[in-house]
């Protein structure tokens, strides 16, 4: 009788906390979208703030790797002097200044219902 194997199936264990963690590190790694100038910033943040749509800021804080932190999306709850105030879909709500942000679009909301 002879063994057979079971390929890569029996090394699915051994797989170390160190290696799990490295691949969610590449995974949430974010690279940088162009600046965009202060006029189109505000352009965008006005239209938003009018219309309550959704929108995805990217900010200019780095993590310790020097990434870009992860997106902010959500709608336009207050502003106050250069402070912004981002509430998202769990009712969180992010301060951001305006010197902090990189780049602005558009974004979607995913529904927490399909």
């Amino acid at each position: 009788m002879t063994y057979r194997d079971r390929g890569m199936q029996k090394w699915q264990g051994m797989i170390l906390s160190e290696h799990t963690e490295q691949l969610e590190q590449a995974k949430r790694k974010l690279s940088w979208l162009p600046r965009q100038s202060e006029e189109c910033l505000v352009e965008i943040l006005s239209y938003a703030v009018t219309k309550q749509h959704a929108i995805t800021i990217q900010r200019l804080t780095k993590d310790e790797n020097g990434y870009p932190l992860p997106f902010v999306v959500g709608r336009i709850a207050g502003v106050e002097d250069d402070r912004i105030y981002m509430r998202d879909m769990a009712g969180v709500i992010t301060v951001l200044t305006f010197d902090d942000i990189n780049h602005i679009s558009e974004g979607t909301i995913e529904k927490w219902y399909r």
